[in-house]
């Protein structure tokens, strides 16, 4: 696989690249290496009948595998709710989720 295009949401890009090359070198690895047939999904809509479409699902499962062999985790935390002089406890925590986690 290749990376065609890179957002860089809120100079996230320009950080990985100038503080922590290492990362960004296994992120690039990660892409390159995932290899596979991604084109099994095929289309059923009026404008893509019968043709080979990637499917998402092989290609996370492709990009996952690769990036947990380099030792990126997923990384899952709880927000509780805190507002000063308000009861939370009825109030639903909400959780933050990075899919590939390093360092």
């Amino acid at each position: 696989m290749r990376k065609a295009y890179e957002y860089s949401h809120l100079g996230g890009a320009e950080i990985l690249q100038l503080r922590y090359p290492a990362v960004n070198a296994a992120i690039d690895e990660a892409i390159a290496t995932a290899t596979g047939n991604f084109r099994t999904k095929i289309g059923a809509e009026k404008t893509n009948a019968g043709q080979a479409l990637y499917n998402p699902k092989a290609i996370n499962n492709a990009l996952a595998q690769r990036f947990r062999g380099l030792g990126f985790k997923e990384l899952r935390r709880t927000v509780p709710p805190r507002v000063p002089g308000l009861d939370t406890s009825r109030i639903r925590a909400g959780s933050k989720q990075i899919d590939f986690a390093m360092d």
